[in-house]
């Protein structure tokens, strides 16, 4: 193994040591878990997922607020027809 240093900001510096210590292992552990999680390709897939997925939860609040309409529409033309069938008797 070799040694080097990094710099860092204080609130960099903060966040890291509350990391190890959250996490029970040392600063240096936390640096090499970051780098070995570090992968700019499946980072981007997984934004694109989840762009897909957000964009398909919004296309089935839609899809369930226009079946909620249509729903309104139908109890309120039947409570119309049940109305006018009470009327003529």
């Amino acid at each position: 193994m070799e040694k080097i240093s990094i710099q860092l900001k204080s609130k960099q510096q903060t966040k890291l040591t509350r990391l190890a210590n959250r996490e029970h292992v040392s600063i240096d552990e936390i640096n090499k878990r970051a780098i070995d999680a570090y992968d700019p390709v499946k980072q981007k897939k997984l934004e694109q997922l989840l762009d897909l997925l957000n964009k398909s939860a919004d296309n089935a609040i839609k899809a369930a607020d226009e079946a909620l309409k249509e729903m309104s529409a139908t109890i309120n033309y039947l409570r119309q027809k049940e109305g006018n069938k009470n009327e003529y008797q």
